[in-house]
């Protein structure tokens, strides 16, 4: 038939060989290219090439041959598609660890004379000759029309894309443009008489820049929710763009948490000044005044309130405040270490609030009192026993705590103005506790007095 001759005729003039297929020590693709001279740029190209699946298959497949326009004078007469074809089949049907582009380069050279000789190039310009030369060889349109574009007329997008397409597939017709094209949108809006353009341009390409971007070493405090645990100073070296939610991701996986458990804050003079978000990048949290500190914060799993409905519950972030002086407690001089932060539920009563808290810091109260003879008063003893951390024995201590307290003023919430989510106040003892606690109870001012 004539097509049967027309497919002869084309694999005898380019030299074809067809009917190839896959044996157990072909390397699929798994093969190196010879560089010829300094032609990196080439090779990497063709690698990329052909690991694009449905490309390679139709050139594996021999599908190419019936697209094949040997009369277009735009393409290379069938040469370039067909020494590519060749190579493909080398690389992925033969056993070789690699092969050399010899033919393929030779091609390359004489309809595109910038390749010519094996001196260095650019790589993307390569690809961009590469696909259109491709296109050209396999484009399906014998003859092209005369197309006379019109104006936009203000036609919605999605019409004048697909007229603009249109258009396109009547002079160009190829598996290139079903694997590689697509539309840019432009538009030119003219000063002086209004008038406003949109076309619809086709590209087989796009150029993205580098990112342009420094890295900053920096460092951070992380502190565990057990409080038994030591607070590491973690140091990182991080593109300057990265942003904060990758930095808890990174965190999360060197320290074997959950991501969402980790939250970022930023302390001055012992005292939390900001709130960073996940959206924050490197750069913004490396120039802030405040010094980064990072809390592992799960959802409090206390036994207080189970009667609640899951969906009632609400999180409140709270601080705790260690200071010398409690009347005097947000002054920067009188705070003595860091400020924690905490998770509590706001259906949570005040005393279970202080329980929690009083639960959270045990620890360091009890390396306080072994320093120091035991608080006592009427016999009361306060002993800690931090292997029980039941309900119970926190609500036994936390009494007894405050039983001991040689002050008359027992303890007090003072709020901080703040408009922030997280807010604080201060709960303090004076003599028991070495002055300790501070926590957000929505603003409200309390002041209890020994009886």
């Amino acid at each position: 038939s004539d097509v049967y001759k027309r497919q002869k005729e084309k694999i005898t003039k380019l030299e074809l060989t067809v009917g190839k297929d896959f044996t157990s020590s072909s390397k699929k693709g798994l093969t190196g290219l010879q560089n010829l001279g300094n032609t990196c740029f080439m090779n990497s190209g063709l690698q990329c090439l052909s690991n694009t699946k449905p490309l390679t298959e139709f050139f594996l497949k021999d599908k190419f041959i019936t697209d094949l326009n040997l009369n277009n004078p735009l393409g290379t007469y069938g040469a370039l598609a067909g020494a590519y074809a060749e190579l493909l089949k080398e690389m992925w049907f033969g056993s070789d660890q690699y092969v050399t582009p010899y033919r393929f380069k030779r091609v390359l050279g004489k309809f595109a004379h910038q390749f010519y000789g094996y001196a260095q190039q650019d790589s993307q310009e390569f690809l961009s000759y590469l696909l259109d030369g491709l296109h050209e060889d396999l484009n399906r349109v014998q003859k092209k029309p005369f197309i006379e574009y019109k104006d936009s007329d203000e036609k919605p997008d999605k019409e004048l894309s697909k007229e603009s397409w249109q258009y396109h597939l009547m002079r160009n017709n190829s598996i290139i443009v079903e694997l590689f094209h697509g539309q840019f949108k432009s538009r030119v809006d003219c000063p002086d008489c209004k008038y406003i353009s949109i076309t619809f341009d086709p590209f087989n390409m796009l150029s993205l820049p580098i990112p342009d971007f420094e890295k900053i070493t920096f460092f951070l405090y992380f502190v565990y929710a057990d409080q038994k645990k030591t607070p590491n100073k973690i140091t990182f070296n991080l593109p300057d763009n990265n942003k904060a939610g990758q930095l808890k991701e990174l965190l999360s996986q060197q320290l074997e948490l959950q991501a969402n458990t980790i939250r970022f804050v930023l302390m001055k003079d012992h005292k939390i000044i900001d709130f960073p978000e996940d959206d924050w990048t490197i750069r913004q949290l490396h120039q802030h005044q405040g010094i980064l500190f990072s809390f592992e914060m799960p959802e409090p799993n206390e036994r207080y309130n189970n009667d609640k409905m899951e969906e009632e519950k609400q999180k409140l972030g709270i601080q705790l405040l260690i200071s010398q002086d409690p009347a005097k407690s947000f002054e920067s001089k009188k705070n003595i270490s860091y400020t924690r932060l905490f998770q509590v539920d706001t259906n949570w009563t005040l005393d279970e609030t202080h329980i929690y808290v009083y639960g959270k810091i045990r620890h360091h109260l009890n390396t306080a009192l072994t320093k120091q003879a035991k608080l006592t008063k009427d016999n009361v003893n306060l002993e800690i026993d931090l292997n029980d951390n039941s309900y119970e024995r926190l609500e036994k201590e936390y009494q007894q705590l405050f039983a001991c307290a040689k002050d008359e003023e027992i303890y007090k919430l003072m709020q901080q103005t703040s408009q922030k989510e997280d807010q604080s106040c201060l709960l303090y003892t004076s003599d028991a506790a070495d002055d300790l606690l501070c926590v957000d109870l929505g603003g409200r001012r309390i002041i209890k007095k020994k009886k």
